[in-house]
């Protein structure tokens, strides 16, 4: 590669790092498994904006480079939509997904690095060996660790 489409390459995963240190956010949703009776952890990365066309340039991105993510809008103000733009979301949901973007973006975030390193973790935990067991209590830490740093998770 040479020095141009390097420089290329580092510019948008720094750009996109820079968004989400902005824009996204690192957490946890939790749904309750009766036949087992406890709660399963599923990793979400989102970035939210209202420009629309930055949201999209950094979806088709990270899709093409194996975090493929879903694309929503809303209106903010629900009694008087045309006061306030739609705000538009970009979101990855699970393990693998999320595991690629922190190996490919995680580095270039410097205000959400702690959320993505407790979630890289709490991660690389899970996948080695222990997905389809419970929580044990590195895992529990970890989540109120993550908890800690303002994130609306249960535990």
């Amino acid at each position: 590669m040479n020095r141009d489409n390097q420089a290329g390459k580092i510019d948008m995963y720094s750009w996109i790092g820079g968004f989400f240190d902005g824009e996204g956010f690192v957490t946890l949703r939790h749904t309750f498994v009766g036949a087992s009776n406890c709660y399963v952890y599923q990793p979400v990365i989102i970035f939210t904006n209202t420009d629309k066309k930055a949201l999209i340039k950094i979806k088709n991105w990270l899709d093409t480079h194996g975090c493929e993510c879903g694309f929503s809008s809303r209106s903010q103000h629900l009694k008087n939509p045309d006061k306030w733009k739609p705000t538009y979301d970009v979101s990855m949901y699970g393990i693998k997904r999320v595991k690629n973007f922190i190996e490919l973006i995680g580095d270039y975030c410097i205000i959400k690095k702690p959320q993505i390193d407790l979630l890289r973790k709490f991660i690389d935990h899970r996948l080695s060996g222990n997905k389809r067991k419970k929580y044990g209590k590195l895992e529990m830490d970890i989540l109120k660790k993550i908890k800690s740093l303002k994130h609306d998770i249960r535990i």
